[in-house]
């Protein structure tokens, strides 16, 4: 009498992907979660709108700039900071090479006056290039 057997021969050189292809979607679901709570995390900016300019290249060092009960707030990295810290933690990150131009996203109800601090510091920390964000008006 023959025995029925109920398991098939696997080819040698056969490999079973689909492990290796739910590691993967897991780490394309991972990611797009991380790169969402990254975008969220920046600050809500009012920037002014612009009709002209250009859009940035490379990946410039982002400082945020807010008045906060009457006073300057500054961002730097998801820190915040006084105004008299700002030059001393510029310096540091340009440095160490993070960047060597800014960014600066500054709400459209400032004047550029109450941002110059801001740009001057940059300028005593080694930048430069720095940029003042706006909204393209379209």
């Amino acid at each position: 009498m023959r025995r029925r057997s109920f398991q098939r021969d696997a080819s040698v050189g056969k490999i079973n992907v689909t492990p290796m292809i739910d590691v993967v979607m897991c780490l394309i679901v991972f990611f797009l979660i991380v790169g969402k709570l990254a975008a969220d995390k920046l600050e809500n900016v009012d920037l002014p709108s612009a009709t002209s300019g250009r859009e940035g290249g490379g990946a410039p060092l982002i400082i945020n700039a807010a008045v906060e009960e009457e006073r300057l707030r500054v961002v730097i990295q998801g820190r915040s900071m006084d105004l008299d810290e700002v030059e001393a933690e510029v310096r540091d990150l340009v440095e160490s090479g993070v960047s060597q131009s800014v960014q600066l996203r500054a709400s459209r109800r400032l004047s550029y006056g109450a941002i110059r601090p801001v740009v001057d510091a940059c300028r005593r920390a080694g930048v430069r290039t720095i940029a003042l964000a706006a909204e393209v008006d379209r």
